[in-house]
């Protein structure tokens, strides 16, 4: 399934993003079934835990960051450029 959202992604499909929440959704539902049982393994404990945090890294990096990016680069339109200079000074 990951594999298929990395293509959907590549391709710019507007409606992956969707499917990349939907497996945080996932991760985050195996997670709590999985950590309070005591017969577990550690290493498929660790295992979630690592999934959900690349999950979410993923989401930031490919949806959050470049909106942010752009939300300073339109910011930095409405400031004049001499008021710049001062600042980094």
């Amino acid at each position: 399934m990951r594999y298929v959202l990395f293509i959907l992604i590549k391709r710019r499909f507007e409606w992956s993003k969707y499917l990349l929440v939907l497996i945080i959704a996932r991760s985050i539902y195996r997670l709590i079934v999985v950590m309070p049982e005591v017969d577990a393994n550690p290493v498929t404990k660790i295992n979630l835990v690592l999934q959900l945090i690349m999950s979410v890294l993923a989401f930031a990096i490919l949806y959050i960051f470049p909106k942010i990016k752009e939300w300073m680069n339109e910011r930095r339109k409405y400031i004049p450029s001499n008021r710049i200079a001062q600042s980094s000074n």
